[in-house]
Protein backbone atom coordinates (compact mmCIF):
# COMPACT_ATOMS: atom_id res chain seq x y z
CA UNK A 1 0.00 0.00 0.00
CA UNK A 2 3.08 2.42 0.31
CA UNK A 3 4.48 1.63 -2.19
CA UNK A 4 1.36 2.47 -4.50
CA UNK A 5 0.66 5.60 -2.24
CA UNK A 6 4.28 6.79 -3.73
CA UNK A 7 3.42 6.03 -7.24
CA UNK A 8 0.23 7.73 -6.91
CA UNK A 9 2.09 10.22 -5.17
CA UNK A 10 4.70 10.76 -8.00
CA UNK A 11 1.93 10.50 -10.67
CA UNK A 12 -0.24 13.90 -9.18
CA UNK A 13 3.07 15.66 -9.17
CA UNK A 14 3.52 15.04 -12.88
CA UNK A 15 0.45 16.58 -13.64
CA UNK A 16 0.54 19.37 -11.78
CA UNK A 17 3.66 20.54 -13.62
CA UNK A 18 3.60 22.22 -16.94
CA UNK A 19 3.26 20.32 -20.41
CA UNK A 20 5.79 22.88 -22.30
CA UNK A 21 7.55 22.35 -25.65
CA UNK A 22 10.48 24.28 -26.43
CA UNK A 23 11.65 23.94 -30.16
CA UNK A 24 14.00 26.77 -31.06
CA UNK A 25 13.39 29.16 -33.65
CA UNK A 26 14.95 27.97 -37.03
CA UNK A 27 17.07 30.64 -38.49
CA UNK A 28 18.14 29.39 -41.57
CA UNK A 29 18.19 26.11 -43.69
CA UNK A 30 20.45 24.62 -46.60
CA UNK A 31 17.75 22.47 -47.95
CA UNK A 32 14.44 22.98 -50.15
CA UNK A 33 12.22 21.34 -46.90
CA UNK A 34 14.09 23.77 -44.63
CA UNK A 35 13.42 26.71 -47.10
CA UNK A 36 9.71 25.88 -47.79
CA UNK A 37 9.21 25.47 -43.77
CA UNK A 38 10.76 28.81 -42.80
CA UNK A 39 8.62 30.69 -45.40
CA UNK A 40 5.55 29.04 -44.66
CA UNK A 41 6.13 30.26 -41.02
CA UNK A 42 7.31 33.73 -41.76
CA UNK A 43 4.30 34.19 -43.94
CA UNK A 44 1.22 32.17 -41.76
CA UNK A 45 0.48 35.32 -39.61
CA UNK A 46 0.09 37.32 -43.21
CA UNK A 47 -1.76 35.34 -45.13
CA UNK A 48 -4.44 34.68 -42.47
CA UNK A 49 -4.98 38.59 -42.10
CA UNK A 50 -8.34 39.95 -42.91
CA UNK A 51 -7.38 43.96 -42.90
CA UNK A 52 -4.87 45.17 -44.92
CA UNK A 53 -3.79 46.87 -48.47
CA UNK A 54 -1.21 44.99 -50.77
CA UNK A 55 0.39 47.63 -53.91
CA UNK A 56 2.21 45.23 -56.32
CA UNK A 57 4.96 46.84 -58.60
CA UNK A 58 5.51 44.94 -61.38
CA UNK A 59 9.45 46.05 -62.25
CA UNK A 60 9.90 47.90 -58.96
CA UNK A 61 9.04 51.41 -59.63
CA UNK A 62 6.13 51.53 -61.34
CA UNK A 63 2.65 50.51 -58.89
CA UNK A 64 0.49 47.91 -61.26
CA UNK A 65 -2.17 47.31 -58.80
CA UNK A 66 -3.60 47.43 -55.41
CA UNK A 67 -5.50 45.13 -53.30
CA UNK A 68 -7.53 46.16 -50.39
CA UNK A 69 -8.85 42.99 -48.23
CA UNK A 70 -11.97 43.44 -45.45
CA UNK A 71 -13.06 40.37 -43.91
CA UNK A 72 -14.28 37.87 -46.90
CA UNK A 73 -14.23 40.52 -49.36
CA UNK A 74 -11.50 41.88 -51.69
CA UNK A 75 -11.17 44.61 -54.36
CA UNK A 76 -8.38 44.83 -56.86
CA UNK A 77 -7.95 47.99 -59.16
CA UNK A 78 -5.33 47.61 -61.78
CA UNK A 79 -5.32 50.13 -64.91
CA UNK A 80 -8.62 51.32 -64.25
CA UNK A 81 -10.33 48.36 -63.87
CA UNK A 82 -12.21 47.44 -60.48
CA UNK A 83 -12.40 43.08 -59.19
CA UNK A 84 -14.56 42.61 -56.30
CA UNK A 85 -14.71 39.36 -54.79
CA UNK A 86 -17.34 38.73 -51.80
CA UNK A 87 -19.97 36.79 -50.38
CA UNK A 88 -23.61 37.91 -50.49
CA UNK A 89 -26.10 37.83 -47.95
CA UNK A 90 -27.09 33.35 -48.75
CA UNK A 91 -23.50 33.22 -48.85
CA UNK A 92 -22.94 32.54 -52.37
CA UNK A 93 -19.29 33.54 -53.75
CA UNK A 94 -18.82 35.98 -56.46
CA UNK A 95 -16.51 38.19 -58.55
CA UNK A 96 -17.63 41.30 -60.26
CA UNK A 97 -15.64 42.76 -62.74
CA UNK A 98 -16.12 46.42 -64.31
CA UNK A 99 -13.83 47.22 -67.31
CA UNK A 100 -12.36 50.67 -68.41
CA UNK A 101 -14.51 50.52 -71.12
CA UNK A 102 -17.86 50.41 -68.83
CA UNK A 103 -18.82 46.82 -69.41
CA UNK A 104 -19.58 44.86 -66.34
CA UNK A 105 -20.00 41.10 -65.72
CA UNK A 106 -20.67 39.19 -62.47
CA UNK A 107 -19.52 35.14 -62.21
CA UNK A 108 -20.90 33.55 -59.22
CA UNK A 109 -17.91 30.57 -58.75
CA UNK A 110 -16.54 29.37 -55.26
CA UNK A 111 -13.41 28.38 -57.30
CA UNK A 112 -13.15 31.28 -58.95
CA UNK A 113 -13.97 33.35 -55.42
CA UNK A 114 -11.05 31.61 -53.81
CA UNK A 115 -8.48 32.22 -56.82
CA UNK A 116 -9.95 36.24 -56.65
CA UNK A 117 -9.85 36.73 -52.76
CA UNK A 118 -6.47 37.58 -51.23
CA UNK A 119 -5.06 37.21 -54.97
CA UNK A 120 -1.76 38.97 -53.69
CA UNK A 121 -1.11 35.63 -52.14
CA UNK A 122 -1.24 34.25 -55.56
CA UNK A 123 1.31 36.22 -57.00
CA UNK A 124 3.78 35.85 -53.81
CA UNK A 125 3.49 32.56 -53.11
CA UNK A 126 5.93 31.83 -56.18
CA UNK A 127 7.81 29.16 -53.42
CA UNK A 128 4.34 27.27 -53.10
CA UNK A 129 4.05 26.98 -56.49
CA UNK A 130 7.79 25.22 -56.74
CA UNK A 131 6.72 22.65 -53.54
CA UNK A 132 3.60 21.42 -55.71
CA UNK A 133 6.00 21.17 -58.82
CA UNK A 134 8.25 19.33 -56.59
CA UNK A 135 4.99 16.94 -54.97
CA UNK A 136 3.38 16.30 -58.36
CA UNK A 137 6.64 14.87 -60.12
CA UNK A 138 9.16 16.25 -62.12
CA UNK A 139 10.45 15.05 -65.65
CA UNK A 140 14.17 13.72 -65.82
CA UNK A 141 15.80 17.12 -67.04
CA UNK A 142 13.66 19.25 -63.62
CA UNK A 143 15.33 16.34 -61.36
CA UNK A 144 18.63 16.75 -62.88
CA UNK A 145 18.05 20.51 -61.98
CA UNK A 146 17.08 20.37 -58.33
CA UNK A 147 19.59 17.64 -57.45
CA UNK A 148 21.98 20.04 -59.20
CA UNK A 149 20.89 23.39 -57.12
CA UNK A 150 21.54 24.42 -54.15
CA UNK A 151 19.24 26.33 -51.33
CA UNK A 152 20.03 28.43 -48.67
CA UNK A 153 17.38 30.49 -46.29
CA UNK A 154 18.61 33.15 -43.42
CA UNK A 155 15.84 34.91 -41.01
CA UNK A 156 17.33 37.97 -38.99
CA UNK A 157 16.29 39.69 -36.07
CA UNK A 158 16.55 43.57 -37.28
CA UNK A 159 15.67 44.92 -33.84
CA UNK A 160 12.25 47.24 -33.07
CA UNK A 161 10.26 43.67 -33.61
CA UNK A 162 11.48 43.55 -37.26
CA UNK A 163 12.45 40.56 -38.80
CA UNK A 164 13.75 39.77 -42.52
CA UNK A 165 13.91 36.29 -44.53
CA UNK A 166 15.90 35.68 -46.93
CA UNK A 167 15.80 32.71 -49.48
CA UNK A 168 18.02 31.96 -52.46
CA UNK A 169 18.08 29.27 -55.01
CA UNK A 170 20.91 28.64 -57.46
CA UNK A 171 19.94 26.35 -60.32
CA UNK A 172 20.84 24.88 -63.69
CA UNK A 173 17.29 24.77 -64.75
CA UNK A 174 17.28 27.21 -67.78
CA UNK A 175 19.45 25.00 -70.68
CA UNK A 176 20.82 26.97 -72.96
CA UNK A 177 21.53 23.84 -75.13
CA UNK A 178 21.78 20.30 -74.50
CA UNK A 179 25.78 20.62 -73.21
CA UNK A 180 26.17 23.69 -71.84
CA UNK A 181 23.71 25.86 -69.10
CA UNK A 182 24.45 28.93 -67.25
CA UNK A 183 23.51 28.57 -63.10
CA UNK A 184 19.92 30.64 -62.47
CA UNK A 185 20.08 32.65 -59.21
CA UNK A 186 16.76 33.32 -57.50
CA UNK A 187 16.47 35.40 -54.32
CA UNK A 188 13.10 36.04 -52.61
CA UNK A 189 12.96 38.81 -49.63
CA UNK A 190 10.96 39.57 -47.05
CA UNK A 191 10.93 41.99 -44.06
CA UNK A 192 7.62 41.76 -40.95
CA UNK A 193 6.93 43.98 -38.50
CA UNK A 194 5.49 42.09 -35.16
CA UNK A 195 5.12 38.70 -37.40
CA UNK A 196 3.15 40.96 -40.36
CA UNK A 197 5.04 41.14 -43.66
CA UNK A 198 5.61 44.59 -44.83
CA UNK A 199 7.47 44.18 -47.97
CA UNK A 200 8.17 41.06 -50.51
CA UNK A 201 10.93 41.12 -52.99
CA UNK A 202 12.03 38.62 -55.44
CA UNK A 203 13.94 38.51 -58.79
CA UNK A 204 16.38 36.43 -60.35
CA UNK A 205 19.18 37.04 -63.08
CA UNK A 206 21.76 34.25 -64.95
CA UNK A 207 25.23 34.25 -63.97
CA UNK A 208 26.87 35.22 -67.17
CA UNK A 209 24.77 38.85 -67.99
CA UNK A 210 23.56 39.35 -63.77
CA UNK A 211 20.62 40.72 -65.97
CA UNK A 212 17.74 40.76 -63.54
CA UNK A 213 14.66 38.97 -64.64
CA UNK A 214 11.01 39.67 -63.60
CA UNK A 215 11.69 41.81 -60.68
CA UNK A 216 8.58 42.10 -58.81
CA UNK A 217 8.26 44.18 -55.14
CA UNK A 218 4.95 44.13 -53.10
CA UNK A 219 3.91 46.55 -50.37
CA UNK A 220 1.49 45.89 -47.00
CA UNK A 221 -0.07 48.11 -44.57
CA UNK A 222 -2.55 46.83 -41.69
CA UNK A 223 -5.76 47.58 -40.20
CA UNK A 224 -6.00 50.43 -42.49
CA UNK A 225 -9.50 49.40 -44.09
CA UNK A 226 -13.07 50.20 -44.02
CA UNK A 227 -15.68 48.25 -45.33
CA UNK A 228 -15.26 47.51 -49.06
CA UNK A 229 -18.40 48.47 -51.01
CA UNK A 230 -19.94 45.91 -52.75
CA UNK A 231 -21.10 46.91 -56.16
CA UNK A 232 -25.24 46.83 -57.38
CA UNK A 233 -24.85 43.90 -59.74
CA UNK A 234 -28.61 44.64 -61.43
CA UNK A 235 -28.22 44.72 -64.57
CA UNK A 236 -24.80 43.27 -65.20
CA UNK A 237 -24.41 40.28 -67.56
CA UNK A 238 -23.44 36.79 -66.14
CA UNK A 239 -20.68 34.89 -66.76
CA UNK A 240 -19.47 31.96 -66.17
CA UNK A 241 -16.42 30.24 -64.95
CA UNK A 242 -14.28 27.28 -66.09
CA UNK A 243 -11.35 26.03 -64.61
CA UNK A 244 -8.33 25.50 -67.12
Amino acid sequence: MRKTNLILSALASAMLMPLASCTPERMEANDWEGLYEMYKDFFKKTYEHTNMTVDFYGDGVMKEWTEQIHGSTSHIETNGEETWAWRNEVDTKIVGYEYNYGGHCYIANDTLYEKTYKSYIGRISILDKTNEQLQEGLTFTERSAIENSTFSAEKKNLGNDMTSLTCKVNSPAYLMDEENYDTYNFVFHAEAKEGLVIKVSYGGWFDEDKTTKNQSIFKMTYNNVGKIRIPDIKGWSEGSYEEI
